[in-house]
């Protein structure tokens, strides 16, 4: 059987006009580069520079499938099975949420603001395992634990762990209702719901129908319920000094740097993200 090959940058333009017809341009781009990437192995450069790639019969089908699933609204990361964090390849799916660029920023915060070696950190609700991985990978020589509600994700934040080769311990925790598994910490992160069950009308379609609601959304009557017993405890279980960082719903800033201001931590402040709004708040235990 002859082998047909192709032009790498015919097919990445090819496929990012066909996405361009229900995503933004840039959007689409980045989505078209993604597929190539997992179905040729190539990467910008090798588009740059239009290597040849073989289509197979099978591989059109597989495209073929994952178009479909776009115009859907499904998430790219869902239907590839993974998304890419901190330079690193994180397998997702429908348990946990896809790892965004504001998280990215919540943990180069800590990797720049805690420059020690053998720091004992504590992740609350790990989802795929993101934070706590990173952490663990990119501090010097840190002990990382890391705790969430649902099975599915610790098993999956698990797999993350072997694949990156990272060491963390996950513990199935129901933090609103149990302790900390871990006592005497340097770091507390949390990326916890945050997002109020009113705002669902100005959510996109990709993340309201796809993504998991546990990990999204808590009442809006008491939208800093996570915030507020986890600021408790880990007031209680970090060292004298000991940072608490959390990431936050932009609208809840001044309510979380308050809650923190009342449990005893010193020094807090409300970091903005790339966008200019509030994202993080992080403080130091007294």
């Amino acid at each position: 059987m002859k082998r047909e090959f192709t032009s790498s940058k015919f097919l990445f333009d090819t496929i990012g006009k066909k996405i361009a017809t229900f995503e933004e341009q840039e959007e689409a781009l980045s989505i078209a580069y993604l597929i190539l990437e997992k179905l040729f192995g190539i990467n910008k450069t090798d588009i740059v520079i239009d290597k040849k790639i073989e289509y197979l019969a099978v591989t059109k089908e597989a495209m073929d499938e994952i178009l479909r699933r776009l115009t859907k609204k499904e998430p790219i990361q869902y239907i590839l099975g993974e998304a890419d964090f901190f330079g690193r390849k994180f397998i997702v799916d429908e348990n946990v949420l896809i790892p965004r660029q504001e998280t990215e920023e919540l943990v180069d915060l800590i990797k720049t603001d805690n420059g020690r070696s053998n720091l004992k950190i504590l992740d609350i609700g790990t989802g795929s395992g993101c934070i706590p991985i990173t952490l663990a990978l990119e501090m010097n020589e840190a002990k990382v634990f890391s705790v969430d509600i649902d099975e599915n994700c610790l098993a999956l934040a698990d797999r993350n762990a072997k694949r990156n080769n990272a060491t963390v311990q996950f513990f199935q925790t129901d933090i609103l209702k149990e302790d900390f598994p871990i006592v005497a910490l340097d770091i507390v992160v949390s990326n916890p719901p945050y997002v109020r069950q009113s705002e669902k009308l100005v959510m996109r379609k990709k993340v309201l129908e796809y993504e998991p609601h546990l990990a999204l959304f808590v009442a809006d009557e008491e939208p800093l319920v996570f915030y507020k017993t986890i600021a408790k405890k880990a007031a209680k279980h970090l060292k004298k000094e000991g940072k608490l960082y959390f990431e936050i719903n932009e609208g809840l800033g001044e309510g979380v740097k308050a809650l923190m201001e009342s449990e005893g931590f010193i020094g807090v402040e409300i970091v903005k993200d790339l966008n200019g709004k509030d994202r993080i708040v992080w403080g130091v235990k007294h």
